[in-house]
């Protein structure tokens, strides 16, 4: 019975998955409150309503990304 739901939800698309905590907006605003200094990552975790581990992996996650260099 499941089974057969997620197949037919996955056929119309409407089986995503879990939806981000955070969207690439709020990780934006979270990575430049970080990069101000004046706040802690516990300062952090409340206005986002997420706890701090997601907050270290959305600062890991931006930090082990490649930087891009122009080349000249």
């Amino acid at each position: 019975m499941i089974a057969d739901r997620d197949r037919i939800a996955r056929s119309h698309e409407r089986l995503k998955g879990r939806q981000p905590q955070l969207t690439a907006r709020r990780q934006a605003e979270l990575v430049r409150m970080h990069g101000i200094s004046d706040y802690t990552i516990t300062e952090q975790v409340g206005p986002f309503s997420v706890g701090r581990a997601m907050v270290y992996r959305v600062l890991n996650r931006v930090h082990d990304q490649p930087k891009s260099h122009p080349e000249g």
